[in-house]
C-alpha cells in the first residue's frame, strides 16, 4: 500500500504470487510490489497501481402511518441495510436525518441523530414526534460514512388532521353581576371531520366567582368550514340562595322556643277543657294557661324577659364593596339583643352560602373580619350570630362584595381523542 497504511508478505512460485483479500475500507489507493530477493535475484520494486474500492450503497427505508392525529405522538422508523457478501466490511455508521415538508412547502428537518447498529448489518433510528395539521411527505436522508454511500429514503405521505380552537375576542370584560359573553370559534385543519365537544374549565382555570360558564352549542359538528358558537358567563349567585344556609341554625333555635312555648299552651288549654270549671281548678288551669302564652312570647324572644334567651338582631358592613384584587377589606358586624342582655356567642361569616374562615366571639357585641384573600368576582355575604345562653342567634341581611380583577381561563374542545384548548381572560369590574 503506497500510503504505508499496511503491507503483506507471501511467497511466490514460478516468478508468480497470487493474494485474496477482503478491501475494508473504501477509496483509492496506490499499490505496489517490493520482491526481496533469493540467492539468484535481486530484490527488486514495482511501479505502483492505482486501486480504487467504490462506497457501497446502501438500502434507506422509512415506514410511518398513514394518518396522525397531532395530540397523539406517531412513530417514525428508518433503516440503513448495507448489503455485503463479506461480514469483515463494517455496517453503516453515521448520521440519519427525517425530513418533513407540509403541504407542498420546503422540507424542514424534523430529526437527527447517530445510527444504531441492528443484526443483519442493518442500521436503525426511531423518533416519535407531533405533526402540524396538514399533509406531510416525509423521507430520509442518510449521510453516509467511509464505506457507505449517502442517500435517501423513497418518500411516505401522511395526513395529520385536526382543528384549532379560539376565543374572540381573547379579553372579555365583565360588569360585576351583569352576563358576559365572547365567540369560540373552531377550524378544521388537515381536512378534519368530526363533532367537537366543548367543556369549561374544571382545573387549573375557573370562572370568577360568582359566575357559571356555559356554551350556545356545547357540541358542534364541524367539517369543511369553521363552526362558532357562544361561550356565556352568567351570575350564578342570588342573596336569596346565599343566605339559605346562613339561616339554617338560627331557624332552629327558634323553632325550638316556639315549639317549647306551644306545648305548656297546649297543656293548659287541655287542663281547661278537661274541668268543670269550677273552683280553684279553674283557677290554676287558667294559669297554665297564662303561663303557656307568656312562655311561648319569650320564647320568641319577645319582651326581652330574664326568665329566656332574648332575640338579637344583626347586621353586616363592609369597608369598601367594591376592591381590586388583594385589596383588604374588613367586614364589620353588629349583634344587638332585645333588652338589657349582652351577647358572647360567635358570628359565623358565609360567602355565597358557604361558610367563610373559622367563627369569632363577639366583643360589646361588635365583631370585625379582615381578608385580603377573597378571589375575583361577585361574592354575597352574609353574617350569622350563632347565639348563647341568654341570646338567640340571627342572620344579617346579605352584603354584595365585588373583588375587581382578571382571571385566566381555559376551554377545552375533544373530538375522538384529539383535544385542543383555548386561553382567554375574564376582567370583571
Amino acid at each position: 500500500d503506497a500510503v504505508g497504511a499496511r503491507s503483506i508478505a507471501f511467497p511466490i512460485s514460478g516468478g508468480v504470487a497470487a493474494v485474496q483479500l477482503a478491501w475494508t475500507q473504501a477509496g483509492s489507493t496506490q499499490l505496489y510490489a517490493v520482491y526481496s530477493g533469493d540467492q539468484a535475484n535481486a530484490g527488486s520494486v514495482s511501479a505502483p497501481i492505482t486501486f480504487t474500492v467504490n462506497k457501497g450503497v446502501p438500502q434507506i427505508q422509512l415506514s410511518a402511518p398513514a394518518s396522525d392525529r397531532p395530540t397523539q405522538p406517531l412513530s417514525l422508523n428508518a433503516r440503513v441495510i448495507g448489503s455485503t457478501a463479506n461480514a469483515a466490511i463494517p455496517f453503516p455508521s453515521g448520521i440519519i436525518e427525517i425530513w418533513d415538508s407540509l403541504s407542498g412547502a420546503p422540507a424542514q428537518l424534523l430529526a437527527a441523530q447517530n445510527l444504531t447498529r441492528a443484526a443483519g448489518g442493518v442500521a436503525v433510528f426511531g423518533r416519535r414526534a407531533k405533526l402540524s395539521p396538514g399533509s406531510h411527505t416525509l423521507h430520509a436522508h442518510y449521510d453516509g460514512d467511509m464505506n457507505w454511500a449517502a442517500g435517501d429514503s423513497p418518500n411516505v405521505t401522511l395526513v395529520s388532521s385536526s382543528f384549532t380552537l379560539l376565543v374572540s375576542p381573547t379579553a372579555v370584560p365583565v360588569t360585576a353581576g351583569a352576563p358576559g359573553n365572547t365567540t369560540v370559534v373552531i377550524t378544521p385543519n388537515g381536512g378534519f371531520s368530526g363533532t367537537v365537544a366543548l367543556t369549561c374549565p374544571t382545573g387549573g382555570t375557573l370562572a370568577p366567582v360568582g359566575y357559571t360558564c356555559s356554551f350556545g352549542q356545547a357540541s358542534l359538528p364541524v367539517s369543511g368550514g369553521q363552526a362558532t358558537t357562544q361561550l356565556n358567563l352568567t351570575p350564578s349567585t342570588s342573596p336569596a340562595a346565599a343566605i339559605k344556609t346562613a339561616t339554617m341554625v338560627s331557624t332552629r333555635r327558634a323553632a325550638w322556643g316556639l315549639g317549647s312555648a306551644a306545648a305548656i299552651l297546649l297543656l293548659g288549654m287541655a287542663g281547661i277543657g278537661a274541668s268543670s270549671g269550677k273552683g280553684p281548678r279553674n283557677f290554676l288551669l287558667f294559669g297554665g294557661l297564662v303561663a303557656g302564652i307568656v312562655s311561648l312570647v319569650l320564647g320568641c324572644g319577645g319582651g326581652g324577659s330574664s326568665t329566656g334567651p332574648a332575640a338579637t338582631t344583626t347586621t353586616l358592613s363592609s369597608s369598601a364593596l367594591k376592591v381590586g384584587f388583594g385589596t383588604p377589606v374588613t367586614f364589620n358586624v353588629l349583634v344587638v339583643p332585645q333588652g338589657s342582655r349582652t351577647p358572647t356567642g360567635n358570628v359565623q361569616l358565609f360567602d355565597n352560602g358557604t361558610t367563610y374562615g373559622n367563627p369569632s366571639r363577639v366583643n360589646a357585641g361588635v365583631v370585625s373580619f379582615l381578608t385580603t384573600n377573597l378571589p375575583v368576582g361577585v361574592h354575597v355575604i352574609t353574617a350569622q350570630y350563632l347565639g348563647d345562653a341568654n341570646t338567640l342567634g340571627s342572620s344579617s341581611a346579605p352584603i354584595t362584595q365585588v373583588i375587581t380583577g382578571t382571571v385566566p381561563m381555559q376551554i377545552t374542545g375533544t373530538s375522538n381523542g384529539t383535544v385542543e384548548t383555548a386561553d382567554f381572560n375574564v376582567s370583571v369590574n
